[in-house]
């Protein structure tokens, strides 16, 4: 089996891109790159999370595992998201 094909090497970048994507939106929030490097982490989340999920001998847990790192990492995102549909509700948008 290929490197690019364990399974242990896509939850590996999965992990850290969700951690990351914690430590930058808890601690880096003044920095001039804070969406420039979430943006980033968000990307390699959704790589790796589409590699686990397409492999072929995933196991049942594969894919909410994927859904809750996910969710925990990305969470910045779905907090955007929700205020701009609640701005948006309410006609007082961006």
């Amino acid at each position: 089996m290929k490197a690019s094909k364990r399974p242990s090497n896509w939850w590996w970048g999965l992990i850290a891109a969700t951690l990351i994507s914690l430590l930058v939106y808890s601690t880096l929030w003044w920095s001039p790159w804070y969406w420039e490097i979430l943006a980033a982490c968000g990307i390699a989340s959704a790589v790796c999370t589409v590699r686990l999920v397409l492999l072929p001998n995933r196991t049942r847990w594969t894919v909410p595992a994927a859904c809750i790192a996910i969710v925990v990492g990305q969470w910045w995102l779905l907090e955007f998201l929700a205020a701009q549909v609640l701005w948006r509700l309410h006609g007082f948008a961006p």
